[in-house]
């Protein structure tokens, strides 16, 4: 299993303004949000284990792909679920198209440097389905989200076990 971490900013420990330090976002809360994902209630186990953080955005999964994000009220946190281990058609679809499907390359339009990126169309399939996802509260797509809610001084953390991982390198 692997856990991916991707953390804006150098400083964990305080925000740069006066004032009380902000705890850090610790590799071991990045791997208990990645756990939670699998959950059918994310609250109520940031409650019992992260009891500072609240689910700010929580769609429905899409074919096996699920994510929420989540705020301290310091730092964001985007949570990423992994392949689904069940006897199911998301677990198939995870398993088959997403983290198998990775002979065909696609174009990877995103890139910044390059016009020569691909990714995995495994990868590519599952990224577009995180794009589908809405909110439940606000029907706002994770960008739509991000782009409104998080201010450009803040730390954004994106976290994922397994298929998560991948997938939160690529939406990173």
């Amino acid at each position: 299993s692997f856990l991916f971490l991707f953390s804006a900013g150098c400083d964990q420990k305080t925000t740069g303004k006066k004032g009380p330090a902000i705890p850090a976002f610790t590799e071991k809360n990045a791997a208990t949000m990645a756990q939670i994902t699998y959950c059918s209630n994310p609250q109520e186990k940031l409650n019992t284990y992260l009891p500072q953080w609240k689910i700010v955005w929580n769609p429905k999964a899409i074919n096996g792909n699920y994510a929420f994000a989540a705020t301290d009220g310091n730092t964001w946190a985007i949570a990423i679920r992994g392949s689904v281990i069940d006897f199911s058609w998301d677990a198939f679809s995870n398993w088959i198209y997403h983290d198998f499907n990775i002979a065909n390359q696609k174009k990877w339009i995103y890139a910044d440097s390059t016009n020569d990126a691909y990714i995995s169309e495994g990868a590519y399939e599952a990224f577009e389905n995180m794009e589908k996802m809405k909110d439940s509260a606000t029907g706002k797509s994770l960008w739509e989200f991000i782009s409104t809610a998080v201010k450009d001084e803040s730390k954004i953390v994106l976290t994922g076990h397994s298929l998560g991982g991948k997938l939160a390198s690529v939406y990173a």
